[in-house]
């Protein structure tokens, strides 16, 4: 599977990738669970080279620049682990760079927020 931003390829593909657990936000009257509506998606990074890293933050801040943009990630409903689902008015947070060890970049993660899946 290719994840893309405004259709374009990631530099550098996710070496794991998830849809982040919700909290609910309180029950309802009946005492069932609320969940928010809004869905996050996260890609992480277990070993990064310096220019990988560069890479992966450079095209997030070509693309910030835009507001909010479409994401082509895994689908949520899919029925396989290989299905993919374009969803528009996403917003992309700022990579987290994860530590430095022996010249490589660790557990670095982006995360894909204001996902709408219904």
């Amino acid at each position: 599977m290719q994840y893309k931003l405004n259709g374009v390829d990631f530099p550098v593909q996710p070496s794991e990738s998830r849809w982040a657990a919700q909290a609910s936000l309180g029950e309802d009257g009946n005492g069932h669970p609320i969940y928010p509506e809004l869905y996050e998606f996260e890609m992480h990074w277990g070993v990064l080279s310096p220019a990988e890293w560069t890479s992966i933050y450079g095209f997030f801040y070509l693309a910030r620049s835009t507001g909010t943009m479409t994401a082509t990630i895994q689908c949520f409903t899919g029925t396989t682990v290989d299905e993919d689902a374009t969803y528009t008015g996403c917003i992309v947070r700022q990579p987290e760079r994860g530590n430095l060890n022996a010249g490589y970049i660790l557990n670095s993660q982006v995360v894909i927020s204001g996902i709408r899946v219904r």
